[in-house]
């Protein structure tokens, strides 16, 4: 399994801070900048070295260019005073001297670790970076699209699982384009590749194909402008399902493995 950058924080927000400051067109440059912004804050997080009246405004100008950074101040006992500088304030109880030391080490692991991935194969960079960033088949309405991949898609056979998947729907994406003559009735043989696939089945019905009397799909008219509209935007769906399939089976398969070891879709989404 390949390991996820970013994420092994508990209190940390580690992932925030890597996708609201580092460019996939700039990583190198971006984990560079990081890296010189938060030197200052690895020194007096170091045990034995003593804390300065206050912090540099100097230091608290570039944190405060990095979105998310300047937060991590008061994790470890900063607060701003009156003037709005940065001093330290000791812990009152021995609950919160822990926690303090816990983030300290966590920012001392968060900082190597910036070292190690900026050190890394720029497209190993790249990719590691579009899993904080990108949740897969996140961005639907109506398809229950995360759970078809999730009961279809094993680890192990990504690029195959995923390519039976576009082969199963190319029969359907066909139907739902505008101006296609329907058939009486679908043919059998795309009805059983959807039987076994789980969930893919029940897409049908979304934009008006339906079983009759006799089991055979058919294709029912809406009686609606609320149903034509529910249709219209389920067929628009089953189309950009397909893309994403074809897309993500491109890609790295590590955006799917993480994908599919995380059920909670922990990842955070800004598509």
């Amino acid at each position: 399994m390949t390991v996820v950058p970013f994420l092994a924080y508990k209190i940390l927000p580690s992932r925030t801070i890597v996708r609201e400051n580092i460019r996939v067109d700039h990583v190198k440059e971006d984990f560079n900048t990081l890296i010189h912004v938060l030197t200052p804050i690895l020194f007096i997080t170091k045990t034995g070295v003593p804390k300065p009246p206050f912090l540099d405004p100097g230091v608290i100008h570039h944190l405060t260019d990095k979105p998310g950074t300047l937060n991590l101040l008061h994790l470890f006992g900063w607060f701003p005073n009156a003037r709005g500088d940065y001093a330290f304030v000791d812990a009152n109880s021995p609950e919160e001297i822990n926690q303090r030391g816990e983030i300290a080490n966590e920012f001392r692991r968060f900082y190597d670790e910036l070292k190690q991935t900026k050190d890394k194969d720029l497209s190993s960079v790249t990719n590691s970076h579009a899993i904080i960033t990108t949740v897969p088949f996140s961005a639907y309405s109506i398809i229950p699209a995360e759970k078809i991949i999730r009961d279809n898609v094993r680890l192990g056979h990504i690029k195959e699982d995923l390519d039976s998947m576009i082969h199963a729907l190319t029969p359907v994406l066909y139907l739902t384009k505008t101006g296609v003559p329907k058939p009486p009735f679908l043919d059998p043989s795309i009805v059983q590749q959807l039987t076994d696939k789980p969930g893919t089945l029940n897409l049908l019905p979304l934009f008006g194909c339906i079983t009759n009397n006799r089991g055979d799909y058919v294709f029912v008219d809406a009686n609606t402008s609320e149903e034509i509209a529910l249709r219209e935007i389920a067929s628009h769906e089953i189309r950009q399902l397909y893309d994403e399939l074809k897309r993500v089976k491109n890609g790295p398969d590590i955006v799917v493995e993480y994908f599919l070891n995380h059920p909670n879709s922990d990842v955070c989404n800004v598509q």
